[in-house]
Order: structure tokens, then C-alpha cells, then sequence
């Protein structure tokens, strides 16, 4: 079932060119992620695993990362399951 899905919407003779949905609506590819990785200093997987939602990076660590990238990296990127409860004030900017 698994694969006749992930065939349906993602065709496996098609060029295997790796892009993540961020949000909102932000996308990044692999090599800009480990290009921005290396840039400040942190593990290229745990970025990954930080941007697909699967952990949530520290506070300080976002706000640096965010920082550091002039913003093409945000807090809700890499915070997505505490953001909100982390920084309220940026709930007024999603609206």
C-alpha cells in the first residue's frame, strides 16, 4: 500500500531531486540544508530532523540559527511543535 502511494505522487522513474516542504511554504534543498548546516556549526541531520519535525531545536539555538541565517531559516521552522508556546508574540504574524 505504502509504495503504491509514495509511486502515485512521486513517480520512481522520475529524477530523484530531493526538496522539503517547510513552513510556511519555505522550501529548501538537501544541499542548501547542509550548506546552512556547516555555516553555523551545527549537525546536518539534526537540522533535518529539526525541519521535518521530528525534534525541536532550543530556543537559543533557533533564535542564533535564525540570526545567523538572515532569517532564511526561521524559529517555526525549527521549533515546530513549541513554537507557539515559546514565542506567542509570533502567532500575531501568521495571521
Amino acid at each position: 500500500m505504502a509504495r503504491k502511494y509514495f509511486s502515485k505522487y512521486f513517480p520512481l522513474d522520475a529524477p530523484s531531486i530531493i526538496v522539503l516542504e517547510l513552513w510556511p511554504m519555505k522550501t529548501i534543498a538537501a544541499n542548501e540544508r547542509r550548506s546552512l548546516a556547516e555555516q553555523v556549526g551545527i549537525n546536518e541531520q539534526y537540522l533535518y530532523q529539526c525541519l521535518t519535525g521530528r525534534r525541536d531545536m532550543s530556543a537559543t539555538e533557533a533564535v542564533r540559527l535564525e540570526q545567523e541565517t538572515n532569517g532564511r531559516l526561521d524559529r517555526k521552522m525549527v521549533c515546530q511543535g513549541s513554537w507557539r508556546s515559546i514565542w506567542p508574540e509570533l502567532l500575531k504574524d501568521q495571521a
